[in-house]
């Protein structure tokens, strides 16, 4: 029987630090490949000719991969620290916090000291595998010999803007982190001002701490027609929403825009074709992004010109986080009655005589008779009742944050 390894008294994968579990896993993957080579690929056939036939082997004859999972080597690993001196490591890396600007498939650009890197992740850290990581995630990094940047750690997040993807509802689509303000970027006209969807946006960024921010753009087009759209954004200012109308196109109302954002790191939230790029150029000329004339196109809808997310550094000290538009917005982890919650101006009034109000046939409904006294808008009230009829409750199972997202 072979003789057991004793761990250093004290220690256990939970108690370390998350640099030390990234050490600990970099050598566990190393030990777990070594094994591999040592006993062969083709060591399956071995077993087999010896009667060992199980689902295990069968696993390993159809994958080549060891069947132990990698936490079982990393606890070998960490019994194995004191004499291989591997937690020693991290106290002797030089590490820098930076901030992911974009992502590529192995690994991305970040910002250190207003300069960007284009940095790397390492072959063993994927098989930690536990989510993506994301723009604007905050990094620990390091330089190697060659003055390589090399991805050490991902550091807590504060916020996560996230949705369901629209194709794999059980799959957790993050739209940004760390952002302390989303700008919900909508158009006056083509595409025209949509409020509910601007009530779903309100409620999503409810879920988290950020504030909210409303910016109408394209106010160039301003018309006889959409004119009464403009008073209507009076109803968001009274629930203590930022409201900003400007136009990308001539200039007008982005500097009070840029002067209300100043030192923030933000994040655009809009639909396709709402001018969220043009916006930036409009802040930052010197940025020369991508646009699409999307007046005359796709009857008002608008075509996708940012594909992916990207972080600028503007002036005034502002993190941009630019996302593709979206055309839906649906919510994670939110059952119906939660949605009464996203609501500001519902909160004042709650709770009803009934803990289960819908707010809809209920008598003595506190909601219902603040709609009668004015002190609700009837267009805010429609929105919660649709959105409470057509809510689909995505629960998504809890993930761990283990070293690294990806």
């Amino acid at each position: 029987m072979a003789k057991k390894t004793k761990r250093k008294k004290g220690l256990s994968l939970d108690k370390l630090s998350e640099l030390e579990k990234t050490e600990i896993y970099s050598r566990a993957a190393k030990m777990r490949k070594a094994s591999k080579n040592k006993t062969g690929k083709k060591d399956w056939k071995r077993k087999l000719n010896q009667g060992r036939i199980d689902e295990e082997f069968s696993q390993e004859k159809r994958t080549g991969k060891d069947t132990a999972s990698l936490t079982e080597w990393a606890e070998k690993a960490l019994s194995q620290a004191g004499s291989m001196k591997t937690l020693n490591k991290s106290s002797r890396l030089d590490l820098k916090e930076a901030t992911v600007v974009s992502l590529s498939r192995q690994g991305g650009t970040l910002l250190y000291e207003h300069k960007e890197y284009d940095f790397m992740i390492k072959p063993e850290m994927f098989l930690q595998q536990k989510t993506e990581l994301s723009v604007g995630e905050r990094i620990l990094f390091s330089f190697d010999k060659e003055n390589h940047c090399l991805l050490e750690q991902a550091l807590p997040r504060t916020q996560i803007l996230s949705r369901p993807d629209p194709c794999r509802p059980g799959v957790e689509r993050t739209i940004a982190v760390n952002m302390n303000t989303i700008i919900i970027v909508a158009s006056l006209d083509s595409p025209r001002l949509n409020f509910s969807l601007i009530d779903r946006f309100l409620i999503g960024i409810k879920q988290t701490s950020a504030s909210a921010v409303l910016c109408v753009n394209k106010y160039d087009l301003l018309n006889d027609v959409n004119k009464a759209d403009l008073e209507t954004l009076d109803i968001y200012r009274s629930i203590g929403v930022d409201v900003h109308c400007c136009s990308a196109e001539t200039g007008e109302g982005v500097e009070a825009l840029v002067s209300s954002l100043a030192g923030k790191s933000c994040v655009f939230l809009g639909t396709s074709g709402v001018g969220k790029s043009s916006l930036l150029n409009s802040i930052e000329p010197g940025l020369k992004l991508k646009t699409q004339e999307t007046r005359e196109r796709a009857a008002g809808r608008g075509r996708h010109t940012t594909v992916m997310a990207h972080m600028y550094q503007v002036r005034g000290d502002i993190q941009f986080i630019d996302t593709p538009g979206v055309r839906e917005f649906n919510f994670l982890d939110l059952a119906p009655i939660e949605v009464q919650y996203g609501f500001q101006e519902f909160i004042e009034f709650l709770p009803c005589k009934f803990s289960d109000c819908s707010h809809d046939h209920e008598k003595g409904c506190n909601i219902k008779n603040a709609l009668d006294a004015g002190d609700i808008s009837k267009m805010r009230y429609e929105s919660y009742q649709k959105i409470f009829r057509t809510i689909d409750v995505k629960r998504l199972p809890p993930k761990q944050r283990d070293n690294l997202l990806f």
